[in-house]
């Protein structure tokens, strides 16, 4: 079995976009304020947009609600403003002259909060893909979230520290779990598999006599090939997603390969984005018990960039049948596999912490000589698995930093 899953922090943000260097460039400066309060909004996204209407680079405000971005070139473009939780706005088209600088401003609108009020609409073929305003707006606000998750993971210049966990069980019995801490720096953004060979293939592909599962991220979200292929809904969150509101999506009924469907949550007053939700469709064996699928949480950081806070996949391990049986392209499962990463910290360029996870813990303790009764100074303690280790004190003692909750294995050897 092979996971073609990358992870990774989705961290990142930067006050200003500079294009270019020379001091002879092209500046548009400006700020984005609340239509009716008057107070800044910060921490929204403001993208530069082509003549004829191209993305061409994304920024966020600082906590003024301010941003810069530098051009390389003379030309004529638009800004617009994608703060989470206000309608989108755009300025009217702006001619930017060779060394010109221009201000600009931008009041929005905030969206009112009656997401409580959203209803399930009926479900058809998606023609058209939207079924009402409802279902409409609320894409609307995922859109712009998965949008800032997708531009975070692009950045480049953070280190971060994960905590991973793979675990396989036989019929429902746990046979082997493997726990392991890594640090990672730059980018390596948690991503599928091209669109183009999930369409062809689907999300489940054979290969060499073992199945790989393929999750969706942002980016195969926010594609028009994803929406061609699928119908969208919504859903009120109930028990333990009390407060939050889904976008449905599933594949339409024409669709043969094995795919997707899930739910996009965010949350109903602040409409941020919350998880993504999935399960595997028309797999192309049986999975007996398990419910082969994911999910992936997403955390906004104080900057207004999005870090993935951690992903779980459930696998079913299969293998085909016997050589020479009756039904050779039976495939039996009695094996289930799940692999899973949380982020830990994260950091930005200049070292300094901009995540920590909740429930970061510190091992503390005191080693002794089981004989002598004794402390035992100057010993290397190992939490096996993780890269962690410590040396104990003139008395014993030690301590290890920022291990997630859980169980771990220690060792001890003196130096």
């Amino acid at each position: 079995m092979r996971l073609r899953l990358y992870c990774s922090v989705l961290v990142g943000a930067v006050a200003a976009v500079l294009l270019s260097s020379e001091a002879s460039a092209q500046i548009i400066r400006g700020q984005v304020v609340d239509s009716v309060l008057g107070r800044p909004v910060t921490n929204g996204f403001v993208v530069l947009l082509s003549e004829s209407g191209s993305d061409l680079v994304r920024s966020l405000t600082d906590d003024q609600g301010r941003f810069v971005i530098q051009l390389t070139t003379p030309g004529t473009y638009r800004i617009r403003s994608e703060r989470i939780g206000y309608r989108a706005k755009q300025t009217r088209l702006l001619h930017v002259r060779a060394s010109e600088s221009i201000d600009v401003a931008l009041r929005v609108v905030e969206i009112p909060r009656h997401m409580a009020e959203i209803r399930v609409t009926r479900e058809s073929e998606c023609r058209p893909a939207w079924e009402g305003v409802d279902t409409a707006t609320l894409w609307e606000e995922v859109r712009k979230a998965l949008t800032a998750a997708s531009w975070t993971a692009e950045q480049e210049h953070y280190s971060y520290r994960m905590h991973h966990v793979a675990e396989t069980r036989v019929r429902g019995r746990q046979q082997s779990i493997d726990i392991s801490v890594s640090q990672a720096s730059g980018s390596a953004p948690f991503r599928a598999e091209n669109i183009d060979r999930l369409l062809d293939e689907g999300y489940v592909i054979e290969e060499d006599g073992r199945w790989i599962y393929y999750a969706p991220d942002a980016n195969v979200l926010l594609d028009e090939r994803f929406h061609e292929t699928h119908c969208f809904g919504t859903k009120i969150g109930d028990g333990d997603l009390r407060g939050l509101v889904g976008l449905t999506f599933r594949p339409i009924s024409s669709r043969r390969k094995t795919d997707v469907k899930g739910v996009v949550w965010i949350d109903r007053s602040s409409l941020e984005l919350r998880r993504i939700e999935y399960v595997y469709e028309r797999l192309p064996f049986s999975t007996g018990r398990a419910d082969p699928g994911g999910s992936i949480r997403f955390q906004a950081l104080a900057s207004g960039a999005w870090i993935v806070h951690d992903w779980v996949i459930r696998m079913s391990i299969t293998q085909r049948g016997r050589s020479g049986a009756a039904q050779p392209n039976v495939f039996r499962s009695s094996t289930e596999a799940s692999e899973g990463s949380t982020v830990i910290e994260a950091f930005n360029v200049d070292g300094q912490r901009v995540y920590v996870h909740p429930d970061v813990v510190h091992l503390k303790g005191m080693v002794f000589d089981s004989i002598k009764g004794q402390t035992t100074p100057h010993t290397r303690i190992s939490v096996v698995g993780t890269g962690y280790d410590a040396v104990t004190n003139a008395e014993g003692e030690f301590r290890v930093n920022t291990l997630l909750a859980g169980e771990y294995m220690v060792t001890s050897a003196r130096l």
